[in-house]
Order: structure tokens, then sequence, then C-alpha cells
């Protein structure tokens, strides 16, 4: 009879519960990762609300850390007892893996095999590799995992995922020593941005009408914060951007399409945007194509990261350079996995991290 293991599963909208399945068995050039911690990322936490139409039941989980207890044939540089996070699965094949371009078609194609498998009341995708880390155990291939820092609390190194995308979007903009950056939005990824951004030696401003965050912006690193309901933004980034007349960097951090535009508002000339949140709904903004001519604004999407940001992430993480205290409101034990999701889901919590032994 094999071996059973548990994994944290929507089964419903609105409704989270521990589940047994099959323990995974390691493959060849496979590894059997024991997950010890997984955040509750926002990607979860819209299939957990039903905001993003998912096959249920789903085994979710990206934002995780773990030790590994198994190594399969062939497996040459991870070793039992090495800590461990995963990092986003790549093709290696397409197009863009060969460019080294964050735009996978390999793994869309992945996608759509499971929905084309999938059967009502199975689970919506097999559970391993990067996408299913609400499990307690899961198999991944060798090349597809960084060794972090045992020292690291798993809780800490957890929060590895959301680091390397900011990372990611903060590498697309440029940002440069001595620049001006403004972070529309002091959440969770908000506060990455600030601390990313000082570490490139940026001054930073960050716009959140919530009090008890801008504080924690403060702490974050942030120079200069600001409540747009109270302040005109782009007066208050005119007067703090050193005669530039706006931020040569705009972080929009918020899923909400208005605030995308007032941070095209406070750009200085040749100033860019990151569009780094995802957008739900996914409401079109009015862009001035006259006004990104004329004064050389540029326009930068960013999602995921690479292996290459990842492993800066752990980095950073072990090395203190990035508080993950600021970023962490709750650690719950994955028995209590329904409180986590509804903690998670309750308008301004940071993140909610599981222990999933």
């Amino acid at each position: 009879m094999a071996e059973m293991m548990k994994a944290v599963t929507i089964v419903d909208v609105g409704k989270a519960e521990l589940r047994e399945y099959p323990k995974p068995v390691p493959g060849k050039h496979e590894v059997l990762v024991h997950m010890k911690a997984c955040a509750l990322c926002t990607v979860d936490q819209r299939a957990f609300l039903g905001v993003t139409k998912n096959h249920l039941p789903s085994v979710q989980g990206h934002e995780g850390s773990g030790i590994v207890e198994a190594v399969g044939e062939d497996v040459h540089f991870i070793h039992v007892g090495d800590h461990v996070v995963l990092e986003r699965e790549f093709c290696g094949v397409c197009h863009y893996c060969k460019e080294n371009i964050n735009q996978c078609t390999g793994r869309a194609e992945r996608r759509k095999e499971f929905e084309a498998a999938w059967k009502p009341g199975e689970l919506a995708k097999p559970i391993g590799g990067f996408e299913s880390q609400m499990a307690q155990y899961l198999t991944i291939q060798e090349n597809k995992l960084t060794v972090v820092d045992p020292a690291i609390p798993f809780e800490q190194a957890a929060v590895t995922e959301p680091v390397s995308c900011v990372i990611h979007g903060v590498n697309r903009s440029r940002l440069a020593t001595g620049e001006v950056a403004v972070i529309i939005g002091a959440g969770i990824m908000g506060l990455l941005h600030a601390q990313i951004a000082k570490l490139k030696g940026a001054t930073v401003i960050m716009s959140e009408p919530d009090a008890a965050r801008r504080e924690k912006a403060l702490a974050a690193g942030a120079d200069f914060v600001v409540d747009p309901t109270a302040e005109d933004l782009k007066t208050f980034v005119e007067a703090h951007s050193y005669g530039r007349g706006g931020a040569d960097v705009v972080f929009s951090t918020v899923p909400h399409s208005s605030l995308f535009e007032q941070g095209m508002g406070v750009l200085a000339r040749a100033g860019r945007i990151v569009a780094y949140s995802s957008q739900h709904p996914d409401v079109p903004v009015s862009v001035s194509i006259g006004q990104i001519h004329s004064r050389e604004i540029e326009i930068i999407g960013t999602m995921g990261s690479n292996r290459e940001e990842t492993y800066l992430a752990t980095q950073l993480i072990a090395r203190g350079y990035i508080n993950t205290d600021l970023v962490i409101d709750h650690v719950l034990p994955a028995e209590r996995c329904q409180e986590a999701f509804e903690k998670a889901t309750t308008p301004g919590t940071y993140r909610v991290v599981m222990q999933m032994e």
C-alpha cells in the first residue's frame, strides 16, 4: 500500500481542507522535497475566492521552502538534508528560454495538457514541481532547486519567490543609483520594492493612503511617504525629485488600473513605469501616445523571475538585506488552512505563511 501524505486543497470556492494523497517517489534526476512552509500568494487567494476560474479540487502554492528528504537516480548536486526553494519551471527548449526571456511557451503548453486531461472531481494538476507547494511532499528535477542557507527559518525562506519577482521588475526598470523611484502601494510588494530600490541606491517615495502602511514603508527604507488622498501626488513628487520634475521610475504594485494612470502622471521626462501587479479585473487604461512620444516615456511589463533572480533573493534574505518580518503577518499550521486563507484574504493583511510539516 502506498505511503500517504497530506496537502492543503481548495475544494470549493471559499473552502480549503487537508486531504490525503499518495506520497510521491522521486524518479531519475528528481528530488523528494519535504515542504516546511508555504506562503499564500495573491494568486492562491484569488483561487480560494473564485476570482480566477480554476478546476477544483486544486493544490496551490508557489512560495515555499523545504528540506530534501530523498534523491532519485542520477542526482549529483542536491543532497539529502539540503534546505531548498523551488525555482520557476522553464522548458529550456522554446525560443524564449534560449534567449533567457521570462516568457516560456513550453510551460503554457504543459498547462493546456493538464486542462485537456482534467476530469471533474480529479485534481486540477498533479502534485509536483513549482506550482503545488502546499503539499507535505513533492518531487521536482534537481536543476529546478536553489539551495539556501540552513540558518534561514523556513518561513522567511518561503518569501524568496516574491522577493525574486521584485528583483526581476526592478532589473527590467533599469533603476540606477541616484534616481527617484515612486512606489504605488505599501502592500507586501510595495515594501519589497522599497527595500530593493534602496539597495540600488535610489531615492524612494511611497504613495499609500493607509497611515499604518506608510509607517511600514518608512521602516522598509522609504525616504518619503505621501497620502495621495490628502495631498496631490504629482505636486509632492515634483517637490521631492531634485529638479527632475517627476519620477525616473514608477512601480505600480496595486491591482487597480486607475492607480496605474495616476503613476503615469508623475513620471519625469524619459521616465519608466513598471506594471508590476497583475490585474483582476483587467480594466484598460487611457494612455496618451503623444505624451509617450514627446516625453520619451516607457511602459514596462514584468512577471515572475528567473533562476539568477531566485538565487539573488536567497542571498539577500540570508545576509539580512531584506526584512521579511515586515511582510509576514501570521504563521499557522497547515491543519488551520481554512483560517489561514480567511486571514490572507482579509483586506490589509500581509503574507500568511502555513507550516506544512
